[in-house]
Protein backbone atom coordinates (compact mmCIF):
# COMPACT_ATOMS: atom_id res chain seq x y z
CA UNK A 1 0.00 0.00 0.00
CA UNK A 2 1.29 3.47 -0.81
CA UNK A 3 0.67 6.26 1.65
CA UNK A 4 0.93 9.66 -0.01
CA UNK A 5 0.61 12.99 1.77
CA UNK A 6 -1.60 15.22 -0.38
CA UNK A 7 -2.00 18.19 1.94
CA UNK A 8 0.17 20.88 3.51
CA UNK A 9 0.23 19.27 6.99
CA UNK A 10 2.93 16.85 8.09
CA UNK A 11 1.65 13.29 8.69
CA UNK A 12 3.04 9.98 9.83
CA UNK A 13 1.54 6.50 9.51
CA UNK A 14 2.18 3.69 11.94
CA UNK A 15 0.65 0.45 13.12
CA UNK A 16 1.13 -1.09 16.55
CA UNK A 17 -0.83 -4.18 15.46
CA UNK A 18 1.31 -7.22 16.34
CA UNK A 19 0.97 -8.87 12.91
CA UNK A 20 1.88 -5.68 11.01
CA UNK A 21 4.18 -3.42 13.03
CA UNK A 22 5.57 -0.52 11.00
CA UNK A 23 6.20 3.19 10.92
CA UNK A 24 6.43 5.64 8.05
CA UNK A 25 8.01 8.75 9.50
CA UNK A 26 6.52 12.24 9.35
CA UNK A 27 6.38 13.55 5.84
CA UNK A 28 5.34 16.69 4.06
CA UNK A 29 3.28 17.18 0.92
CA UNK A 30 4.18 15.05 -2.10
CA UNK A 31 6.19 12.57 -0.01
CA UNK A 32 4.98 8.98 0.08
CA UNK A 33 5.93 5.72 1.72
CA UNK A 34 4.96 2.11 1.03
CA UNK A 35 4.17 -0.88 3.19
CA UNK A 36 3.62 -4.50 2.23
CA UNK A 37 1.17 -6.01 4.73
CA UNK A 38 2.30 -9.59 5.26
CA UNK A 39 0.57 -10.56 8.52
CA UNK A 40 -3.04 -11.70 8.20
CA UNK A 41 -5.66 -9.86 10.23
CA UNK A 42 -6.55 -6.26 10.96
CA UNK A 43 -3.88 -3.57 10.98
CA UNK A 44 -4.96 -0.51 12.95
CA UNK A 45 -3.29 2.57 11.44
CA UNK A 46 -2.76 5.89 13.16
CA UNK A 47 -1.06 9.23 12.57
CA UNK A 48 1.25 10.16 15.43
CA UNK A 49 0.76 13.86 14.74
CA UNK A 50 -3.05 13.81 14.48
CA UNK A 51 -4.69 11.42 17.00
CA UNK A 52 -8.12 11.67 15.35
CA UNK A 53 -6.78 10.27 12.07
CA UNK A 54 -6.76 6.52 11.65
CA UNK A 55 -7.76 3.63 9.45
CA UNK A 56 -8.01 -0.14 9.40
CA UNK A 57 -6.53 -2.43 6.78
CA UNK A 58 -7.91 -5.96 6.55
CA UNK A 59 -5.21 -8.37 5.31
CA UNK A 60 -6.97 -11.40 3.85
CA UNK A 61 -5.71 -14.73 2.49
CA UNK A 62 -7.96 -14.49 -0.58
CA UNK A 63 -8.60 -12.24 -3.58
CA UNK A 64 -12.38 -12.49 -2.96
CA UNK A 65 -13.93 -9.81 -0.77
CA UNK A 66 -16.86 -7.40 -0.64
CA UNK A 67 -17.65 -4.10 1.04
CA UNK A 68 -21.19 -3.39 2.16
CA UNK A 69 -23.42 -0.83 0.49
CA UNK A 70 -25.02 1.95 2.55
CA UNK A 71 -27.92 -0.37 3.43
CA UNK A 72 -25.61 -3.19 4.59
CA UNK A 73 -26.02 -5.48 1.57
CA UNK A 74 -23.06 -6.87 -0.35
CA UNK A 75 -22.29 -8.96 -3.40
CA UNK A 76 -19.35 -11.31 -3.64
CA UNK A 77 -18.40 -12.92 -6.93
CA UNK A 78 -16.35 -16.12 -6.62
CA UNK A 79 -16.01 -19.32 -8.64
CA UNK A 80 -18.31 -22.25 -7.86
CA UNK A 81 -17.03 -24.43 -5.06
CA UNK A 82 -17.13 -24.76 -1.30
CA UNK A 83 -16.28 -21.48 0.45
CA UNK A 84 -16.17 -20.19 4.00
CA UNK A 85 -17.79 -16.74 4.05
CA UNK A 86 -16.74 -14.47 6.91
CA UNK A 87 -18.19 -11.04 7.69
CA UNK A 88 -16.09 -8.75 9.88
CA UNK A 89 -17.24 -5.49 11.45
CA UNK A 90 -15.00 -2.52 12.08
CA UNK A 91 -15.32 -3.20 15.82
CA UNK A 92 -14.04 -6.76 15.39
CA UNK A 93 -17.39 -8.60 15.47
CA UNK A 94 -17.64 -11.46 13.03
CA UNK A 95 -20.06 -14.00 11.62
CA UNK A 96 -19.28 -16.89 9.31
CA UNK A 97 -20.89 -19.69 7.34
CA UNK A 98 -19.87 -22.22 4.69
CA UNK A 99 -21.54 -22.30 1.30
CA UNK A 100 -21.39 -25.23 -1.13
CA UNK A 101 -22.16 -23.22 -4.25
CA UNK A 102 -22.74 -19.65 -5.28
CA UNK A 103 -26.09 -18.67 -3.80
CA UNK A 104 -27.64 -16.09 -1.54
CA UNK A 105 -26.12 -16.10 1.95
CA UNK A 106 -27.55 -14.33 4.97
CA UNK A 107 -25.14 -13.35 7.73
CA UNK A 108 -26.29 -11.26 10.67
CA UNK A 109 -24.02 -9.06 12.74
CA UNK A 110 -25.04 -7.00 15.74
CA UNK A 111 -23.51 -3.80 14.37
CA UNK A 112 -21.94 -1.66 17.05
CA UNK A 113 -20.02 1.57 16.57
CA UNK A 114 -16.29 0.93 16.32
CA UNK A 115 -14.40 1.50 19.55
CA UNK A 116 -12.29 4.60 19.91
CA UNK A 117 -8.69 3.49 19.87
CA UNK A 118 -6.42 5.03 22.44
CA UNK A 119 -3.77 6.88 20.48
CA UNK A 120 -0.41 5.16 20.73
CA UNK A 121 2.77 7.18 20.61
CA UNK A 122 4.85 5.71 17.80
CA UNK A 123 8.09 6.65 19.51
CA UNK A 124 7.58 3.61 21.75
CA UNK A 125 7.83 1.24 18.74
Amino acid sequence: MTFANADAQFHSVFSASPSNLFEIASSRRSVSGTKLFSGLGVAHLQCNLHPAEGAKVFVLPTPYFAITDADGTWTLRAPDGRWKVVAIEANGGRAETTVASCRQVDLALDAQPPPTLRHKDQSAY
